[in-house]
């Protein structure tokens, strides 16, 4: 029982990612989005779907969520081989999948297998398929801009030569998706100081955003736009990364607050739990690039002091 639970769940959760899939991508607005119907709706039914069989077994809801525990490893495993998901995306993933697919245990529970009122069980379902319909085919669009400011004792002059372009950075990783694989910033390079010149950001696996640089304002305001993202799996099809700022702000103390930001569209939803890790992870690699700069202006000022 235990294996058919696994074996039914996920067999519907491949047909149901195929039609929404297939659905979206007929659809020119909403193409290439994975919505809260794939990661919420299906999560439920394979729940319900596998309480059907795990009823049977006569063991308790501690055992049942074990069994729900197996299956979300069984489902992300299966995310993995068939639709080339990447690790970290996986490690994300899995708590949404995982408590949704308890409330569909709950639901199949004390809902649809335990009553017998065919009425009930047949507004449940038809409830589902209103709700999944409704999702596939509506508009998705979030986006988000990310904001960090940084402080660092340089002058805007010393500080801007760095802002644009910046050598290899090699400071150990202090963010823990860093530890577990996510690629990291570690250089920036441009063609050209100017606007309209390429600008690339390099990330510690090799992947590269092409980037153009839109605004180039000396010692004040520096603006890329990226026109082409790396494929790889733990960006593409998830996010888009859209453009990004550094703007530098004198004080009267003769230091620099570097403010950097970002602009980003998600492809993931639903948003209130994909954007907590989107602005989470913006944020480190705001961070990670910004500290860079403020050590190489701050040794700067102190060798030529």
């Amino acid at each position: 029982m235990l294996l058919k639970g696994i074996l039914y769940s996920n067999i519907f959760a491949a047909v149901a990612f195929t039609l929404a899939y297939t659905a979206m991508n007929l659809n020119r607005d909403i193409g290439g989005i994975i919505s809260w119907a794939e990661f919420v709706l299906v999560p439920v039914a394979m729940g319900a779907i596998a309480m059907k069989q795990w009823r049977r077994i006569q063991k308790s809801k501690w055992w049942i969520l074990l069994y729900a525990v197996i299956n979300t490893l069984v489902a992300i495993a299966l995310s993995a081989l068939f639709m080339g998901e990447g690790v970290i995306c996986l490690i994300i993933v899995s708590p949404l999948l995982l408590g949704f697919m308890w409330v569909g245990v709950l639901v199949g529970n004390y809902v649809l297998w335990r009553s017998n009122n065919t009425i009930i069980k047949a507004s449940t379902v038809l409830i589902y398929m209103v709700l999944f319909l409704i999702d596939v085919f509506s508009y998705h669009g979030y986006s988000n801009m990310v904001s960090d400011e940084l402080v660092i004792h340089a002058p805007p002059s010393v500080v801007w030569q760095y802002v644009a372009a910046h050598p290899l950075n090699e400071a150990k990783s202090e963010y823990w998706l860093f530890d577990v694989g996510l690629p990291r910033p570690v250089q920036s390079t441009i063609s050209a100081d100017s606007v309209g010149a390429e600008r690339k950001c390099i990330f510690s696996n090799g992947a590269t955003f092409d980037e153009v640089i839109v605004q180039n304002d000396r010692d004040s305001v520096f603006t890329f736009d990226i026109v082409k993202q790396p494929v790889d799996p733990e960006i593409i099809g998830h996010i888009n990364i859209e453009r990004g700022q550094f703007i530098l702000q004198g004080n009267t103390d003769g230091t620099t607050t570097l403010i950097g930001n970002s602009w980003y569209t998600l492809k993931v939803y639903p948003a209130w739990y994909y954007d907590l890790w989107a602005v989470d992870v913006t944020r480190n690699v705001h961070l990670r690039v910004m500290y860079h700069i403020k050590r190489l202006a701050e040794h700067d000022v102190q060798v030529y002091r």
